[in-house]
């Protein structure tokens, strides 16, 4: 359900997932993908804001809603027959219901970085389905089972209107960021705070390998983006890295600095063959 689904939070990925239920290409959406280096490494590394709180890249769903393609009304302090009834006989095309901390972690077995996690709610024969998007996974759980799991908070997400070419067209104009337009910089021009180098270098990869994801599916509408995708192992272990280094808390700063540097090159040479194929294109 979520495989090939990049969203940089939980509603995100339920919303990518519910239009792609219903047909929807969701290439399209990923037009904000072509995020500088710089801008991920002054925000995460720098500042030091937290993946969730990343918000240069404006949320697609805030971005749908905008534009009409769907509503999603937060509807707070339900008590679970409400919802129930909601999840069974409401005309919402899908609910998202916030759970508590606890179920994800013991139930979903998600990490659980933050305590607003929501999940879609499906009523089934026995009960509901909740549908988890990192770890993917169903859960079924009993009426009372599922009463004991929610907070009272839940998202209606209906659709609306369609990803059509229109919307295509106008989501292409819209890009906040283009690849002939990302510039060199030097990891010299800022600092973040010493003793938590790894920490936020995880955090930076961890948007970074998302964005690159889906620049890959974005760009890919309109030319050979597999140079990305053969990038991306490599992308993927300097995160499994920059995660070890942080849990262990032993990062070398010369490995740190050589991965960065690293990352710089790849990252140049990426966006310069994807503007060369885009100018071929024209």
């Amino acid at each position: 359900m979520f495989e090939g689904i990049y969203g940089m939070s939980c509603v995100e990925n339920q919303v990518l997932a519910v239009l792609r239920e219903r047909g929807a290409d969701i290439r399209p959406l990923y037009h904000n993908s072509a995020v500088p280096l710089r801008e991920l490494f002054f925000s995460l590394v720098v500042q030091g804001e937290k993946p969730y709180r990343f918000y240069r890249v404006p949320r697609i769903q805030e971005e749908l809603k905008a534009l009409g393609v769907i509503s999603l009304t937060l509807r707070r302090g339900q008590d679970a027959d409400t919802l129930r009834g909601q999840i069974r006989h409401g005309g919402a095309d899908a609910v998202l219901v916030r759970v508590t901390p606890e179920c994800t972690k013991s139930v979903l077995h998600a990490r659980g970085l933050r305590e607003d996690h929501y999940v879609r709610a499906v009523s089934s024969a026995d009960g509901f389905l909740l549908y988890n998007d990192i770890p993917e996974a169903v859960v079924p759980l009993g009426d009372a089972a599922f009463g004991g799991i929610l907070t009272g908070d839940s998202l209606q997400l209906s659709v609306r209107g369609a990803v059509d070419s229109r919307l295509k067209t106008r989501l292409w104009d819209k890009r906040l960021f283009r690849p002939e337009q990302a510039a060199p910089f030097s990891f010299a021009e800022g600092k973040g705070d010493e003793g938590r180098t790894a920490e936020r270098l995880r955090d930076l990869l961890g948007v970074y390998k998302i964005m690159r994801y889906r620049m890959q599916s974005y760009y890919g509408q309109y030319v050979d983006t597999d140079f990305i995708g053969e990038a991306m192992p490599i992308i993927e272990q300097y995160y499994m890295k920059a995660e070890y280094w942080n849990l262990r808390k032993n990062a070398p700063a010369k490995a740190l600095q050589g991965l960065l540097e690293d990352l710089w090159r790849r990252d140049a040479r990426m966006m310069e063959i994807l503007t060369e194929r885009l100018e071929e294109k024209r």
